[in-house]
């Protein structure tokens, strides 16, 4: 790193000192605390944007300026609106939508519901996943954006992509819950947690 990165102040990391980025702003992204999940090496910082979204970047990355958000920005406006080329709705890229329409009819599954039916939904759900609770994203430029955790679900797997049968979850979930329908799920599940009860 150069020296404009003298401003920084250090602090102890098992690899030797490093910058210590609490509150430091980098474009729209300010540096919360080291994600220690991900940090090996260089860590990795959870870092607030000015959206609203969370993500986690590379200290290397925030330092070199590389990351400036947590990818709103690519398809935002500097004044926060739309471009010309822009056909999403909030957060919600025309890219994803575009991507979740395929895939349903790929898999010969009825969708009819709008993009702003799904952005409402989103903030209905508080921008939690609605089977855990935790927060999630779904803004992003590309159908498969790092950034983005949350995934459409259809809450009844019988039924289509309809209104009243559809609800964002983390893509893990919606990676596990598959095909089952809601209960088969939580059985499951349930199964799992009494059987390992030491994990």
């Amino acid at each position: 790193m150069d020296k404009k990165n003298d401003k920084y102040p250090r602090f102890p990391y098992p690899n030797g000192r490093r910058y210590n980025l609490t509150g430091f702003k980098f474009g729209m992204l300010t540096a919360r605390e080291v994600d220690e999940i991900r940090s090996k090496g260089r860590p990795y910082w959870i870092c607030d944007c000015d959206c609203g979204n969370t993500t986690t970047v590379d200290s290397r990355d925030l330092l070199l300026e590389k990351t400036k958000s947590c990818g709103c920005n690519r398809y935002l406006s500097q004044t926060g609106s739309a471009g010309s080329s822009w056909s999403g709705t909030g957060e919600l890229s025309g890219s994803f939508i575009s991507h979740i329409i395929k895939n349903a009819k790929k898999r010969n599954i009825k969708y009819s519901i709008t993009k702003e039916y799904l952005w409402e939904l989103f903030l209905e759900q508080d921008r939690k996943c609605a089977l855990t609770g935790v927060d999630i994203s779904i803004a992003g430029y590309g159908k498969k954006d790092c950034n983005r955790t949350g995934s459409l679900d259809r809450i009844d797997s019988s039924k289509g992509y309809i209104e009243g049968n559809v609800w964002w979850v983390h893509k893990d979930i919606n990676f596990m819950k598959n095909e089952f329908s809601l209960v088969k799920f939580k059985n499951w599940c349930k199964m799992v947690v009494e059987y390992r009860k030491e994990f």
